[in-house]
C-alpha cells in the first residue's frame, strides 16, 4: 500500500513541471519588454557583489552598456518592476529571478537546440522615484538550480547537482565546474538575464519531495492519501473510532 501510494505520488509530482519545450524555463526566450540582460560584469563578480557582500547593483547602468537608450532602459524597468509587482500582490509570490548560466542542449523534441537557465536567484527591483534609478538587490531567499532543467535532464541519465549556497566564490566556481562536467559535451554560457520565471505549483512540488516525509508525517497522511487515490489503509483506519 504504502509503496503503491509513493509511486503515485511521484508521479503526481511530476506532472506539476512542465517538461514540454513550451515552458521557458527549458526553451528561453528573450523577451524585448522585460528581459534584463547583465553584461559588463562576470557571474562571479555579480554573485559576490549581491550575496557574499549583500549589496545593490544600479541596473540603470547595466542597460547603458547593453546599447539600450536611456528611455529605452528606463521603459524596461519601470516594466518589468511594475510586472513583478503585480504578480507578488495578486500571487502573493515572486516570480522575479536573475538567471545564472544557460545551457545549450540536445532535445529530441526537435531539431535545433534550447537553451535554459540553469541557477535561478530570487532578487528584487528597487525604484528611487526621484531620478528613476533602479536597484537590483539579492530577495535574501536560497538560490537554487532549475528543478524544471533538473527533471528533463534526468529523463537523459543526466543529473545536474544542486546548489548549496556557497559561502566563498570558490564554492560557487566549484558548482559551474560540476554542471558543466554533468553535461558534457554541451556548452555552458556564463551569460545572466534578470526576468520574470512562473512557478506557482513550485511550492506544491516541494511539499510532497518523499525526503522532507517523516515517519510520522506519513502515517498521519496515508488514511487520506488512501482516500485521494481510492484505496482503503486498514492499518491506519483501525486508529480511527467513529464513536
Amino acid at each position: 500500500m504504502e509503496n503503491n501510494i509513493t509511486a503515485e505520488l511521484g508521479a503526481l509530482r511530476n506532472n506539476l513541471l512542465d517538461l514540454t519545450l513550451r515552458n521557458n524555463l527549458l526553451n528561453y526566450k528573450v523577451s524585448s519588454k522585460r528581459t534584463l540582460e547583465i553584461t559588463g560584469m562576470s557571474v562571479e563578480d555579480v554573485y559576490t557583489q549581491l550575496i557574499l557582500k549583500g549589496k545593490q547593483i544600479n541596473l540603470n547602468d547595466i542597460l547603458k552598456t547593453s546599447g539600450s537608450t536611456p528611455k529605452e532602459a528606463t521603459e524596461k524597468l519601470v516594466y518589468l518592476h511594475n510586472q513583478a509587482n503585480s504578480v507578488l500582490e495578486d500571487q502573493g509570490c515572486s516570480t522575479l529571478f536573475l538567471a545564472m548560466g544557460f545551457l545549450q542542449w540536445e532535445s529530441k523534441d526537435n531539431v535545433k537546440s534550447p537553451i535554459a537557465p540553469i541557477l535561478l536567484i530570487p532578487v528584487e527591483l528597487k525604484r528611487t522615484d526621484k531620478n528613476k534609478v533602479f536597484q537590483l538587490s539579492w530577495a535574501e531567499v536560497d538560490a537554487f538550480t532549475s528543478i524544471t532543467l533538473q527533471e528533463k535532464l534526468k529523463i537523459q541519465n543526466i543529473y545536474l547537482p544542486d546548489f548549496e549556497m556557497p559561502e566563498d566564490i570558490t564554492g560557487f566556481d566549484q558548482y559551474f565546474a560540476l554542471v558543466a562536467e554533468a553535461v558534457k559535451p554541451w556548452a555552458v554560457k556564463k551569460d545572466m538575464r534578470v526576468d520574470l520565471f512562473s512557478f506557482k505549483k513550485f511550492v506544491m512540488y516541494k511539499d510532497i519531495d518523499p525526503a522532507l516525509w517523516t515517519d510520522s508525517k506519513i502515517e498521519t497522511a496515508y488514511p487520506i492519501m488512501g482516500k485521494v487515490f481510492g484505496k482503503e489503509n486498514d492499518k491506519f483506519r483501525s486508529k480511527f473510532n467513529p464513536e
